[in-house]
Parts: C-alpha cells; sequence; structure tokens
C-alpha cells in the first residue's frame, strides 16, 4: 500500500514566494527613487560628475593598465560620495515608503474589509456557535479565539482576516446556524483556523495591500517627469514595470493558491482524518467555474482541493511558472540592491555579497526549498517527479531578469552579453540541478538525518548558500572574465589567473559536497520510512529509495582517478625533462590544469550517466576529489621529487585553478542528469561506479598527456 506523505514536513514554497513578492515590491521602490532623483537633481548630479571627472584626471593623469584604471575609479568614487550618498537616500525612501505605505494599509484592512461586506458580530442568539468556534480553536493550539463575525444573508464564503491577536473569522450564517451538524461545521472552522495557525493571514493581506502602497510609488517618477516635460525614460521605464506587476501578479496568484491546500492539509493533520473536510467539499452546489475563471483566481478549484485531500502527493510542487517568476524578480532584484549599497557606501568590495546573501536565501527558499520537498514527497511514495520544467523555468527567469536589468535602465546594451547568457545559464541550471540531486540523496537517508525540524533548517541552510553563491557568481565572474578580455590579457594569463578569477565559485560546491557525503554514509542500511514524514499512524519501506554507491566507493573513484592523472604527468616530466625556459613552465603549468580538468570532469561524467535522480551530488564528490587529487599530487610530486620551492600559495592556487575550471564546465554538463533521472534502476555497485571511473580517469590523463609528448617530440 501506498504511503500517505506529510508534505507540511517540510517547508511550503508559500513563504519563500512572499518573500520574493514583498522584496520585488520593494525593489521598484529603490527603483523609484533613483529616477525621482534623476528627475529632480539630475542636473546638479551631472555637474558633479563633470567636475569629479576634472579632478580625476588631474590627480591620475596617464592611465596604463588596470591598476591604474583601479586607481581612477576609486578617486571618482571618493569624489562623488557625498552626491552618491543623497541618490541612495532617494532609493531608501523609495522602498521605505512603499514598506510605510503597505503597513498602513494592512492595518487599514480590516475596517475596509468590514464596511464593503457589511460584516458585524454575530449575535447573541448565535453564542452556542461562537462557543464551539472557541472549542475549536483550543483544540487547534491557539490560546484566543478569533471573534466571529457575520456578513448580510448573501453571505457564502467564510474567510479570517484582521491582525495578530485580533483575528476575525467570517462565517456565513447558514452555516453558524446549523452549527449542530459538526460533519458540516467543524471542518469549515478548522479550515479557517488552519490559517491562523500557519500564521499566513498577515502576511497574504499584505500581499494584496502592497499594491495600493506600490502604485503611488511606481508613477511618482512618471509624475516627477510630466512636471519637467522630459519623458526619455518613460518607454523603457513602463514596459518593464508592466512586466514586473504581470510576474508579481503571478507569484500572488501562486501564493494564495498554495496557501489553501497548507490550510486544508494542516486541519486534516489536525484531526488525523482527511474524509470529513473532503465530505463538505464535495458537497458544493457551486458551478464549476469557466476555464478563464480558474486561470485566473486566487483559489483552487474544489475538484483540485478534494484531489489533494485524497492524495496529499499531488499538492502543486515548484513548477516552470515558480522557478521562471522567482528567478525573474530575483534576478531584478540583486542588481538593484547592489547599486544601492554601492552608491551609498562606496561598497564594491562587498556589495555584490551582502546582496547575494540577502536574495539567495528568498530563491533557495521558493525554488530549492520546494525540491527538497518534493523529493521527500517521492521518497514516501515512490514516485521521481522529473525537475526539468523547474530547470528551463529557472534559467529562462534569470535570462529575462539580467536582460531587462532595472539598475542600467537607459544605459544601453550590456557589454559582452553573451558571456553573461552562457554563464547564466550554465550556473543557473547548475544551481538548480545541484539543489534537486542533493535533495535526493538527503531523501534516500531520511531515516537517519535530523527529524522534522532539523531536516527543515538543513534544507533552508543548504538551499540558501547554493542559490546566494549562485547569484553571486552570475554577477562577478562575468564582470572579471570581460575585464580581462578587455585588458588584452592571453590565454595563458587568464588561465593562471583563474585561481583567483574562478576559485570563489568553488565555495558553492562545498556545502553540497559535505551533505553528500553525510548522506551517502546516512543511506548505507535499508530502514522504513521515518514516521515524520508520513501522515498515518504505519509506515514501511520505502519503493525508490537507493543505498549505493556508498561513500567509500565514491571517494576511490575520485582519488583512485586523481592520482592516474597525477602519475601520468610524472611520466610526462620523466620523459620530456626539465623546463628550460619560462615558457616552458607555463606550458608545463597549463598542461596541469588542463590534465586535472579533463580527468575530473571525466570522473563526474560516469556519475552523471550512471546514477539516477541524485548522480549530480554524486559527481560533485567524486569529480571535486579527482581535480584534487590530480592538482595536490602533480604539485607534491615536483617539490619532493624534483626539488622545486615548497609554497603553500602555489599550492593552493593550482588545486583552486584545477576545482574551479571542473566545476564551471560541470555545470554545463549538469543537465545530463536530467536525460538519467526518470531511469528504472536505483543502485549502482560501488565497485562498478568505480572500476568505470578510474578507466575514464585514466584513459582521459593517458590521451591529454600522450597529445602533449607526442606534440613536444614532433
Amino acid at each position: 500500500m501506498r504511503l500517505r506523505p506529510n508534505v507540511l514536513a517540510h517547508p511550503s514554497p508559500t513563504a519563500g514566494r512572499f518573500l520574493l513578492l514583498l522584496g520585488v515590491l520593494l525593489s521598484a521602490g529603490l527603483l523609484s527613487g533613483q529616477l525621482v532623483h534623476m528627475g529632480l537633481r539630475g542636473g546638479q548630479w551631472t555637474a558633479v560628475v563633470r567636475q569629479c571627472l576634472v579632478l580625476t584626471e588631474a590627480a591620475v593623469p596617464t592611465a596604463g593598465g588596470w591598476e591604474d584604471d583601479l586607481t581612477l575609479n576609486d578617486f571618482l568614487l571618493d569624489c562623488m560620495a557625498a552626491e552618491n550618498r543623497t541618490a541612495a537616500a532617494f532609493e531608501f525612501a523609495g522602498a521605505a515608503t512603499i514598506a510605510a505605505l503597505g503597513l498602513f494599509a494592512l492595518l487599514l484592512a480590516p475596517g475596509r474589509l468590514r464596511r464593503r461586506h457589511r460584516l458585524r458580530p454575530a449575535g447573541l442568539r448565535l453564542d452556542a456557535a461562537i462557543a464551539r468556534v472557541g472549542e475549536l480553536a483550543a483544540e487547534a493550539g491557539m490560546s484566543r479565539p478569533p471573534q466571529v463575525l457575520v456578513g448580510p444573508a448573501g453571505q457564502k464564503d467564510a474567510f479570517v482576516f484582521g491582525l495578530p491577536g485580533r483575528y476575525r473569522m467570517v462565517l456565513p450564517t447558514a452555516l453558524l446556524v446549523r452549527w449542530r451538524n459538526r460533519e458540516v461545521f467543524d471542518p469549515v472552522v478548522r479550515h479557517e483556523l488552519a490559517h491562523l495557525r500557519r500564521h499566513d493571514v498577515p502576511l497574504a493581506w499584505l500581499a494584496a495591500s502592497i499594491w495600493l502602497a506600490a502604485a503611488p510609488v511606481i508613477a511618482l517618477p512618471m509624475v516627477v517627469a510630466l512636471l519637467r516635460w522630459d519623458f526619455s525614460l518613460a518607454p523603457s521605464f513602463l514596459w518593464r514595470v508592466a512586466l514586473i506587476l504581470a510576474v508579481v501578479w503571478l507569484v500572488r496568484r501562486q501564493v494564495l493558491r498554495s496557501r489553501e491546500h497548507d490550510a486544508d492539509l494542516h486541519a486534516a493533520a489536525q484531526i488525523g482524518d482527511w474524509r470529513p473536510l473532503w465530505k463538505v467539499l464535495n458537497s458544493t452546489t457551486a458551478k464549476p467555474p469557466s476555464r478563464w475563471r480558474q486561470l485566473i483566481s486566487h483559489h483552487p478549484t474544489v475538484a483540485h482541493r478534494m484531489a489533494v485531500l485524497v492524495d496529499p502527493a499531488k499538492v502543486p510542487g515548484v513548477s516552470l511558472v515558480d522557478g521562471l517568476a522567482a528567478a525573474f524578480l530575483a534576478a531584478l532584484l540583486l542588481p538593484l540592491i547592489v547599486n544601492t549599497l554601492n552608491t551609498a557606501f562606496a561598497a564594491h568590495t562587498w556589495s555584490l555579497l551582502a546582496a547575494a546573501a540577502l536574495v539567495g536565501p528568498i530563491l533557495g527558499l521558493a525554488v530549492g526549498a520546494g525540491l527538497w520537498r518534493q523529493a521527500m514527497i517521492d521518497h514516501a511514495t515512490g514516485r521521481a517527479a522529473w525537475p526539468g520544467g523547474v530547470v528551463l523555468g529557472v534559467v529562462v527567469g534569470l535570462l529575462l531578469g539580467t536582460w531587462v536589468d532595472l539598475a542600467d535602465l537607459g544605459t544601453g546594451d550590456i557589454a559582452a552579453a553573451w558571456v553573461v547568457t552562457v554563464l547564466t545559464i550554465a550556473i543557473g541550471a547548475g544551481a538548480v540541478l545541484l539543489s534537486a540531486g542533493t535533495g535526493r540523496l538527503w531523501a534516500d537517508a531520511a531515516a537517519r538525518v535530523p527529524g522534522r525540524r532539523g531536516s527543515w533548517w538543513v534544507s533552508l541552510i543548504i538551499n540558501s548558500l547554493i542559490f546566494g553563491f549562485a547569484l553571486w557568481a552570475m554577477e562577478w565572474l562575468p564582470i572579471h572574465l570581460v575585464a580581462g578580455v578587455i585588458s588584452g590579457f592571453s590565454l595563458e594569463t587568464l588561465v593562471i589567473a583563474l585561481g583567483t578569477l574562478i576559485a570563489p565559485i568553488t565555495y558553492l560546491a562545498i556545502v553540497p559536497a559535505i551533505v553528500t557525503m553525510f548522506a551517502l554514509v546516512a543511506r548505507r542500511r535499508p530502514a522504513d520510512v521515518p514516521r515524520w514524514l508520513v501522515d498515518s499512524q504505519h509506515t514501511g519501506p520505502p519503493e525508490m529509495a537507493a543505498h549505493r554507491p556508498g561513500i567509500g566507493a565514491v571517494v576511490l573513484s575520485g582519488v583512485a582517478a586523481g592520482v592516474l592523472g597525477a602519475l601520468a604527468l610524472l611520466v610526462h616530466r620523466l620523459v620530456i625533462g626539465s623546463p628550460v625556459d619560462d615558457p616552458d613552465r607555463i606550458a608545463r603549468y597549463l598542461l596541469w590544469v588542463t590534465t586535472g580538468t579533463l580527468v575530473a570532469l571525466a570522473v563526474s561524467l560516469v556519475a552523471l550517466v550512471m546514477v539516477p535522480r541524485s548522480g549530480a551530488a554524486v559527481g560533485l564528490v567524486s569529480g571535486g576529489l579527482a581535480a584534487l587529487t590530480t592538482a595536490l599530487g602533480t604539485v607534491t610530486v615536483n617539490t619532493f621529487a624534483f626539488g622545486n620551492i615548497l609554497d603553500l600559495g602555489f599550492w593552493w592556487t593550482t588545486s583552486a585553478t584545477v576545482i574551479g575550471q571542473w566545476f564551471l564546465v560541470y555545470l554545463f554538463l549538469l543537465p545530463i542528469t536530467l536525460v538519467s533521472w526518470a531511469a528504472s534502476w536505483r543502485d549502482v555497485p560501488g565497485w562498478l561506479l568505480a572500476l568505470l571511473s578510474v578507466l575514464a580517469g585514466g584513459l582521459t590523463s593517458l590521451l591529454v598527456v600522450g597529445i602533449a609528448t607526442a606534440s613536444r617530440q614532433v
């Protein structure tokens, strides 16, 4: 018998969507403040720029290289610091105004609702029904029941509103007078109380109210433009704002729909039975809405709610639309925050990291936590939800957000757009698949990992780091790569510089690698699905859990292949001899890096092809160990066997360069897991994975070193 999963054991994407929705509306406030500043103080700002350019050219008269370019930039920033702080004040004021107006609208919402729906407190003749609501609230764990209100005779829907400590529950009079019919009355009230227990009522009404607050702030730049009769930025601004509002509406729709399913399942779990609420929904006599109404409605259909109650695994997970909307809005929000921090604090050294630390957890909760939640659901039900739609949605959303970057409004096209596009596709898809792969592996070890609360925190932390570093890398890498090309760096110089250029991106791999190794150990022995993951009194063995390969085989795959790569480079050194000049030394170094990178990619490719679903996580560990072993083995031999100087900094640079290049290309290979995701096999024998990995790594190292040796002897 298929187990009934407890889909509320892991965080719902609803919370992440709420945060993303509010964050992007605040970012629209940043943009509005920026444009208002340009409209009111644009002339003064331009004069300051011209004056500072003259002073900068006088202070640094010649610019012979990138060091002088940095000096020029620092001097210019210092000169404009005061004016930039004024601009930042306008930007912060725009965001603060939206926040303040949103809170003000939230405070006014209860009174507005009471007037619009003509609500009034339930009368004395309904005291017994009110008392029953109080009993149900106490059963739900609420210290204070909501006030019961009624509307006109035609009021048919039940809903809750208000602020913490002052909640109101609106119930139809026809339902209240039938309070003794527990089969009808109790399920409806429990559903509304579930909204209160899940604390989604203030967020839902804030999401609705903040639109009223955002409208005047977003329109303010157009008012300023009208007063100054300058509409140069109006076309670009208006279509971008229209696109943002369309996506925000889509997110808001997803938020309000998912909270209904969450409340249904919460109410069913409270009494340990989904049938009472299902019967109430089944008795609904309302005509099913048209397809158009279903599309734009903020509530799921009754049929869909009933289906989810019967089988919680059908609860809508993270979809293509979710991935597109979340990634699009995150890509817009990140550069706006960076630009504001740079303007306010001249914080070019840490502004991008700070912005990624703010936006990454939101995207991680909206997308990554949903993938982990789906992995846990699949672990209990034996299904294997394909993440391809989420990958496509995130990639398209990031590309759209990059192409309509509001921070670059009116500044023209982005330089080297193809670099940005390629890296965005690779890093965006890689982050999603790393999250999905580690989530599947974590689900395989569900019986031995921390319980419900602990697993929730692991999911939140891991996905916050994955998507935070991914957003940071997508902004940071193109800037430095394009700068290197513009500065005329040769291929050799770029590769040598990769140790410091790409090494930070490898931090994206550290945390999921640690989690992967822990899960590889924890999943070794078969075990029943943990009780906290099922919504029933009994449990049983999972249908799709994998237990092999284990940690030993994965480590052996990477280390053994890396040793073969280092041995191949040693043979090359013995055959060719010592380097004779600096160009020869650079060529040897490039061979080290190339060999280590390709050996690691070959090992990772074996894992991606052979291990379904969690291959991205397994290949991360085996490939990373292969890259590290090849690099460390090579520098160790050259230090102690051939008398090179012991320089730990060089050891780190070489290892970071190899790992960085491998990881960057590995992101491009990760979509292979989408092909093997639905494979019928679960376990992969460790000896087979190790054998094929060693063969792939050994053949790759022989091929690369053989070509290099033959070319030297020609």
